[in-house]
């Protein structure tokens, strides 16, 4: 049976008076042009790799002067940062690791991504961008698959753009 979208949006309000609805949607726009509480942005320790100056290219200049003030973020860690010149508000900036080689670092990585949904949590974001393109080009399938793992496991009334 086709719904109308009408229908569709009803239904979809009526979820949302029962329990919390994570609302995921797969977009095509560039992760630097959707409007958004914040994106989840993932660098290298020290803000070297060519997705930081990407992300500079995006956010302008300012965003240097937030680098050289946290200097590096240790993996597994995360810092919220102000998105300058973007349609975002925030960046959540976090280290993972590069490769999945054993249950431990698959752990690991499941733990950073409560860590980083946590926080987006306490600070009352409402909408979140992420590019899982780029996280499936720069880490791997391994990455995206936990990623989404750890979404479909969450109990959050939030919506996730998955920008391609």
């Amino acid at each position: 049976m086709l719904l109308t979208n009408r229908l569709k949006k009803y239904i979809i309000i009526v979820l949302l008076f029962l329990e919390a609805v994570m609302d995921i949607r797969v977009v095509g726009e560039s992760i630097f042009d959707i409007e958004s509480d914040c994106i989840l942005y993932f660098v290298d320790n020290a803000f070297t790799n060519k997705d930081t100056l990407e992300l500079v290219e995006q956010c302008g200049n300012r965003i240097l002067n937030t680098f050289s003030k946290i200097s590096s973020i240790p993996t597994g860690d995360l810092k919220i940062v102000p998105a300058f010149d973007l349609k975002a508000d925030y960046i959540i900036l976090s280290v993972i690791p590069k490769s999945i080689e054993n249950d431990e670092d698959r752990h690991f990585l499941k733990e950073i991504f409560y860590k980083i949904m946590e926080n987006f949590e306490k600070y009352e974001f409402n909408t979140l961008a992420v590019d899982i393109k780029r996280l499936n080009d720069s880490y791997g399938k391994k990455h995206c698959d936990i990623f989404k793992e750890c979404l479909r496991n969450l109990d959050m009334d939030i919506v996730i753009f998955l920008c391609k």
